[in-house]
């Protein structure tokens, strides 16, 4: 029997342990369409007490804390969603499937729990996203994104929940260069892992050194790559001012370290998934000193009510360490829930249902992102962001420098798939 994620006060990298072990639940049945005894027709995932939403993460692969954390937070959602009400007197159960960061598992999850959820709070990685596009797009089940690349923003069934990663980086540049740590013409590196995320990032920074005549010298790496050292050695012996890193934590440890080494005391500014808190008991920690994150997220811990509210709870209900990415996956829900509320309104949860209520919804995330604005495809949801700094002494590592940031630059910037 497949277990999902449920409200137990354990260690959440345990459950989601167990939730590959073993074979799945029969889901949500039936999934001709109907109509129950109030006049609200439902079909994929959703039972006369149930909904069930998918969610295929990383929970022991390359990004495993970043997977773990955006699952709690949808957890969280889902808890403080059911207590609340639920939808049409319905409550949110989560299935959750490990993909360990690999698409080729990815795709076997998603057969598996296609006919059994109504939609998904998140694919998580940019491979298994692609992989699986072509199928939620066929099966017209919604996509909350933990991957945010702006080239996937002209399918309708896919909502992204917070900056994209071409404009993260945009705004990155951007900071710098009103920090006076840029200057237009200055050669900058730029090391990203060669995949939707990267290439993504990397079109960011093209834009950007095109406005400002920067050169642009980039190195691409796999997902599982980690020892930056030739990579840094590089970048040092061609001068850069700057370094942008669209890679995975360790990745990013490795540069800084590696600057550090070798010498290279300049402004490394990563996108949203270089950083995990556990970054801060590692070498890297003596080098923090020059790593900038540019995301579109509210760090955790972050002011405003719901943001403490989570920092309080969190540690009650999971014992691994705390993120961002926390906030990331109760905004996941946040989205989910106004879709779902949208739809029993509208007395239409079939998928066709959820996908008409995704294009007349108002998100409130109460502060965890700027806000997100779905009414015109191919356009990132937010232009704004924030720009953020290790600090060891907090949860979750991480004080903002800059909220609601967008530069000039990002805002007139036209996305790959924007009309």
């Amino acid at each position: 029997m497949a277990l999902k994620l449920n409200r137990a006060l354990v260690a959440g990298s345990a459950i989601l342990a167990l939730v590959v072990t073993g074979c799945s639940t029969k889901g949500g049945g039936d999934n001709a369409a109907k109509t129950d005894d109030k006049g609200v027709k439902t079909d994929f995932g959703i039972t006369d007490k149930e909904i069930s939403l998918g969610a295929i993460t990383d929970a022991s692969g390359v990004l495993k804390a970043y997977g773990l954390a955006v699952t709690h937070g949808n957890q969280m959602w889902a808890d403080d969603f059911n207590a609340s009400g639920g939808a049409c007197g319905r409550t949110v159960k989560i299935e959750v499937r490990d993909s360990a960061y690999k698409a080729d598992k990815a795709v076997p999850l998603y057969a598996e729990l296609k006919d059994k959820v109504a939609g998904y709070l998140q694919i998580f990685g940019s491979a298994s996203l692609a992989a699986l596009k072509g199928s939620f797009t066929s099966d017209n089940a919604i996509v909350t994104s933990s991957t945010t690349a702006s080239v996937n923003l002209d399918n309708p069934e896919l909502l992204m929940t917070g900056t994209s990663h071409d404009i993260d980086t945009i705004n990155g540049l951007a900071y710098l260069q009103k920090a006076g740590m840029l200057a237009d013409g200055d050669k900058v590196g730029m090391v990203a892992i060669d995949s939707e995320y990267g290439l993504n990032a990397i079109a960011g920074a093209e834009y950007y050194a095109k406005k400002h005549d920067l050169e642009l010298d980039s190195v691409k790496l796999s997902a599982t790559e980690s020892d930056m050292s030739s990579a840094v050695t590089k970048m040092k012996s061609s001068g850069v001012k700057v370094i942008l890193a669209a890679v995975a934590p360790k990745a990013m440890g490795s540069i800084l370290t590696q600057a550090q080494a070798q010498g290279l005391d300049i402004p490394i500014m990563g996108n949203g998934p270089s950083f995990e808190p556990q970054l801060l008991g590692t070498p890297a920690a003596s080098a923090m000193g020059n790593y900038y994150r540019s995301v579109g997220m509210a760090p955790y811990g972050a002011e405003g009510a719901l943001a403490q509210k989570i920092a309080t709870e969190y540690p009650t209900k999971f014992q691994d360490e705390p993120s961002d990415q926390v906030n990331f996956g109760y905004v996941e829900g946040l989205v989910w829930g106004a879709i779902l509320k949208e739809a029993c309104d509208s007395k239409d949860m079939t998928r066709d249902g959820l996908i008409a209520a995704s294009k007349k919804i108002d998100v409130d995330t109460q502060g965890l992102t700027p806000k997100l604005d779905y009414s015109t495809e191919g356009v990132p949801p937010s232009r704004e962001g924030y720009i953020v700094v290790p600090d060891a002494s907090i949860p979750g590592g991480l004080k903002a420098l800059e909220s609601h940031y967008m530069s000039k630059e990002a805002k007139d910037y036209k996305a790959p798939l924007q009309k």
